[in-house]
């Protein structure tokens, strides 16, 4: 059952690109716009700055300063915590990237990246507040900025001291860590050419899925009609750059209560941002099921919140 339904949606997309060239070409388009001209510009450097300063092993000095902070809250190593910090600041896929960066130099255990990953792979803040945040009024600021960050930040506290409690406490990753510790013989043109080598094809592979999914929203433009709140679910459960897009159109005539409700969905990115999250990690055992678990929780608390708030305004 599950060979044919995949085989049906496979050739369905094979129709579609056939029938309507033009607009399939269109639509890939835009998604290789917003690659070259978004996330290559604000990601690859930080790609490449990340993978030197792990490889370097600079990571406990970057966040030395926000140690004393992050340990009281969640009680984890510099490396854990330089995860949270690059993770909310830098956006998707940035806090997946330096999890499988982190695990593969075996500076942070399986658990510990699972842990991470459950509430570190957000949308960036720049992002974010260029973006989304002008679509609305100043108003919904709080509830937006809340969704978004404060939403995943207790949520990562909560699971650090119930569901991944143990995750901290083995005797394997303190030893782990104290013999990474005492590593200190590394060559800074190593380093600089591993890090580029993973920043170029992590970048690629992130293009390739912005354009593939940019493209399928081809297909519910097509079957939706002029229902435009149909269009738009299908644009925020395909690419949240397309989706963000059609988010403001509606805004600006009129739909800012289904947008206020559909924006959750920024929570768990799409399935561009999912497959790019699969990518990135999978060099790992990382369980994407897992990962997607979270993430839905979350948006789910961002959607209950949204419309409790919504409700106390009526």
């Amino acid at each position: 059952m599950k060979r044919i339904l995949l085989t049906c949606i496979i050739l369905l997309i094979m129709i579609e690109i056939l029938l309507f060239p033009k607009e399939s070409m269109l639509y890939a388009s835009t998604g290789l716009r917003l690659w070259f001209d978004n996330m290559i510009p604000a990601l690859f450097p930080f790609m490449v700055l990340s993978g030197l300063i792990i490889r370097l092993e600079l990571a406990p000095s970057i966040v030395s300063f926000l140690h004393p902070l992050l340990y009281k809250i969640f009680h984890t190593n510099q490396y854990c915590e330089y995860v949270i910090t690059m993770g909310f600041l830098c956006g998707y896929p940035m806090g997946a990237v330096i999890i499988n960066d982190l695990i593969k130099e075996e500076k942070i255990s399986l658990a510990q990246g699972e842990y991470l990953l459950s509430f570190c792979n957000n949308v960036g803040p720049v992002f974010y507040c260029s973006l989304v945040l002008p679509m609305f009024e100043k108003k919904y600021y709080s509830l937006l900025l809340c969704g978004m960050y404060l939403i995943p930040l207790f949520y990562g506290i909560i699971m650090r001291y119930t569901f991944y409690k143990k995750a901290f406490i083995t005797k394997k990753n303190t030893i782990i860590l104290q013999k990474i510790n005492q590593n200190t013989d590394i060559q800074f043109g190593s380093a600089l050419i591993n890090s580029l080598n993973r920043a170029v094809s992590a970048s690629l592979y992130l293009g390739g899925c912005m354009i593939f999914f940019n493209m399928l929203r081809l297909i519910p433009m097509h079957f939706s009609g002029d229902n435009k709140i149909l269009s738009l679910t299908a644009c925020w459960l395909l690419e949240v750059n397309g989706a963000i897009s059609m988010s403001s159109q509606l805004c600006a005539n009129g739909y800012v209560t289904a947008v206020l409700l559909m924006l959750p969905f920024l929570a768990i990115g799409g399935l561009s941002c999912i497959c790019q999250t699969i990518g990135v990690l999978s060099d790992t055992k990382c369980n994407i099921k897992v990962h997607i678990f979270h993430k839905s929780i979350q948006a789910f608390t961002w959607f209950c919140l949204t419309l409790l708030w919504l409700l106390m305004k009526i």
